[in-house]
């Protein structure tokens, strides 16, 4: 008798994963719990804003693999700044050049241009890797989308 073969994960599926994953411990991490919300600063215009207004910004884009996980490589931004102003990559070079040292912002350019593709089993241990980072920052186990959803309704 053979057994059940388990179903096959695209890489674009765990790529969507490892994205999801990622963004909410950005999210997470540039954040505090204040009077029950959860609120951060954009680190490009410096608005206050709740958790679920905020977005994860990329320095450099996501379509560089070697920096799409990179956690200096991304921080909070509204939304105005991240899709409508693209970023605001001057603003954030010097935040991340205030931040990491002088000299961050040229290594993250260096390491973009890595040409360097991840493999999906790479790829599935960067989502678990962040999914596990976001689950120490909450203090929960087993974290799944539907909880992510049930924390993020709490702080609307």
């Amino acid at each position: 008798m053979q057994l059940p073969k388990k179903p096959h994960l695209r890489l674009s599926t765990v790529r969507a994963a490892a994205d999801r994953w990622y963004a909410r411990y950005i999210r997470l991490r540039d954040t505090q719990e204040q009077n029950g919300k959860r609120v951060g600063k954009c680190v490009t215009c410096g608005k206050f804003r709740n958790i679920w207004k905020l977005e994860c910004g990329h320095y450099q884009s996501r379509r560089h693999d070697p920096t799409r996980w990179d956690a200096l490589n991304s921080h909070t931004q509204d939304t105005a700044c991240n899709k409508w102003r693209s970023g605001e990559q001057a603003i954030m070079a010097l935040y991340i050049n205030n931040k990491y040292g002088k000299g961050s912002a040229q290594k993250l350019i260096l390491k973009s241009r890595d040409k360097r593709r991840f493999l999906k089993y790479e790829v599935k241990g960067i989502a678990d890797y962040y999914k596990g980072k976001c689950e120490e920052i909450l203090g929960e186990d087993n974290l799944t989308d539907k909880r992510w959803n049930e924390i993020l309704n709490q702080w609307k």
